[in-house]
C-alpha cells in the first residue's frame, strides 16, 4: 500500500477556509450491476485538515486530505489499497471525484468516477457510476505475485527487473521469463515448440498484458 500523501496548499501564513463542509453528504446511484446504492461521505473539518469515511463504493474507506476554501484533495484507504479523491462545493452540491493510482502514485483522473452529493435534508442527487476497484500497486517489486484474467493466469517472482514464473492459458501451463519495469515489461514462454512473446505494464493496480495482438487486463489475486 502506498504511503498517504496530501497536497498542501500554503497561502502565505494563513489557510483559506470556506463553507462548513462537516457532516454527511449523500448520493443515490447505480452500481455496475444496475442496483441502486447510496454513497455516503462523512466529513470532519479541523482547520485545513479533512478526515472522514466514504461508504457505498467499496468497503468503508478512510479519507484524509487538505482543505482550501471549499475544495480539498487527498487519499482514501482501506484493506484493498489507496485511492485519490478531490471535491469541491458548487452551490449546495459537493462534487466528488475518485480515481485509482498508477504505479507511480499519480491519480488516473481520466478514468475516475464523479459523484454529486447533497446534504441529507436536501434533494438526493441521481448519478450513474461504475464501482471502482481502488487497488494500489505495491511500491516495490510491484510485478511480483499472481495475476488473473478470464482464461489467463500469470505468476511472477524475482526483482531488479528480472522475473521468472509461469503462465496458464486455458489448461496449458508454461514457464515464463521476463525483464523490465512496471511500466514496460517484456517476456516470453514456449507454447509447444513455438516461442510466444508478450509485453505488459501496470496501470492503476491492474496489469495490462498484450499477447498475439490481444490485450488482457489482469488483476492481482
Amino acid at each position: 500500500m502506498k504511503c498517504l500523501f496530501a497536497l498542501l496548499w500554503m497561502l502565505g501564513s494563513s489557510v483559506a477556509l470556506g463553507a462548513d463542509l462537516s457532516g454527511t453528504w449523500l448520493a443515490k446511484g447505480l452500481d455496475a450491476s444496475g442496483a441502486v446504492k447510496t454513497v455516503a461521505l462523512a466529513l470532519t473539518i479541523d482547520g485545513a485538515s479533512v478526515t472522514g469515511t466514504l461508504e457505498g463504493v467499496q468497503d468503508v474507506m478512510n479519507l484524509s486530505g487538505t482543505l482550501s476554501g471549499d475544495a480539498a484533495e487527498g487519499t482514501l484507504t482501506n484493506s484493498s489499497g489507496t485511492a485519490f479523491f478531490k471535491f469541491a462545493l458548487v452551490t449546495d452540491t459537493l462534487n466528488l471525484t475518485l480515481a485509482n493510482l498508477d504505479a507511480d502514485g499519480k491519480p488516473l483522473l481520466a478514468t475516475g468516477v464523479l459523484f454529486s452529493l447533497k446534504r441529507p435534508e436536501g434533494p438526493k442527487a441521481a448519478v450513474s457510476f461504475q464501482v471502482a476497484g481502488f487497488e494500489t500497486p505495491p511500491t516495490t517489486n510491484s510485478l511480483r505475485g499472481v495475476w488473473i484474467a478470464s482464461g489467463l493466469r500469470l505468476e511472477l517472482s524475482g526483482k531488479d527487473g528480472k522475473y521468472t514464473g509461469t503462465i496458464l492459458i486455458g489448461n496449458v501451463k508454461s514457464a515464463v521469463t521476463a525483464t523490465g519495469s512496471p511500466s514496460s515489461l517484456k517476456g516470453s514462454f514456449k507454447l509447444g515448440a513455438v516461442v510466444k512473446r508478450f509485453t505488459a505494464r501496470l496501470e492503476g493496480g491492474k496489469l495490462v498484458l498484450t499477447l498475439d495482438g490481444k490485450k488482457y487486463v489482469l488483476i492481482r489475486k
